[in-house]
C-alpha cells in the first residue's frame, strides 16, 4: 500500500508536472502573445506619432503655402496690366506732385513692348521722363520709385539747368516698366 510518503511524492511530481505543462502550454504562449502585442502597439504608436506630425507639418506647409501665394499676389499687383499702360502717365504725374516736381514729357516706347515674343509674361516696357524741379526734390522723386506701387527702374539720368539764373533742374530720365499680361506675339509693333 502507498503510505503517505508514497503519496505525496506523487501529488508533488504531480503537482510539478501540471506547473511545468501550465508554463509549457500557457504562461509561455501568452509571454510571447504580449510581446507581439506590445511591439505592434509600438509600432501604431510610432505610426499614429509619424501621422499626427506629419498633418502638423501638413498643416504648416498650408499656412506658408497661403502666405507666399499672398505675398506673390501683392507682387503680382505691381506689374502693370496692358489695360492701364493709359493710367501711367497719370499714376506718374501725380508721383511727382507729390515730390514739388513738374512732369514734363512721358515717352513709353510701345514699338519694345509689343515687339517683345517672348513666352515670358513679364514684359519690359522702356520709356523716357522729363520732370523739372530742385535737384533735391529729383533725388528724392527717384529714390521712391522701390516704393510707387508698380514696378519701375531708371536707367540713365540726364540733368540740365533750365535756365541760366534758375535754380530749377530739368531732369530727363530713361527707365523701364514691367507688365504683366498677354502681351508679344499677336501685335504689331507701333
Amino acid at each position: 500500500m502507498m503510505n503517505a510518503k508514497n503519496l505525496f511524492f506523487i501529488m508533488l511530481v504531480g503537482f510539478t508536472l501540471i506547473i511545468i505543462s501550465g508554463i509549457l502550454f500557457y504562461y509561455n504562449p501568452a509571454t510571447e502573445k504580449l510581446a507581439e502585442v506590445e511591439k505592434e502597439l509600438k509600432v501604431n504608436t510610432s505610426r499614429f506619432n509619424n501621422a499626427s506630425h506629419a498633418n502638423r507639418d501638413i498643416t504648416n506647409v498650408k499656412l506658408k503655402y497661403e502666405e507666399r501665394q499672398e505675398s506673390l499676389r501683392k507682387i503680382e499687383k505691381r506689374f502693370i496690366y496692358r489695360k492701364e499702360l493709359g493710367n501711367i502717365t497719370e499714376k506718374l504725374q501725380g508721383h511727382a506732385q507729390r515730390y514739388g516736381l513738374r512732369l514734363i514729357d512721358f515717352t513709353p516706347i510701345f514699338r519694345v513692348y509689343f515687339a517683345d515674343t517672348s513666352s515670358s509674361p513679364v514684359k519690359r516696357l522702356p520709356f523716357t521722363l522729363t520732370v523739372s524741379g530742385s535737384y533735391l526734390d529729383i533725388g528724392r522723386f527717384l529714390e521712391s520709385w522701390p516704393d510707387m506701387e508698380f514696378f519701375i527702374t531708371s536707367g540713365q539720368l540726364y540733368l540740365g539747368k533750365t535756365g541760366k539764373k534758375s535754380n530749377r533742374i530739368e531732369a530727363d530720365i530713361t527707365g523701364l516698366l514691367y507688365a504683366w499680361g498677354d502681351t508679344g506675339g499677336g501685335h504689331d509693333p507701333r
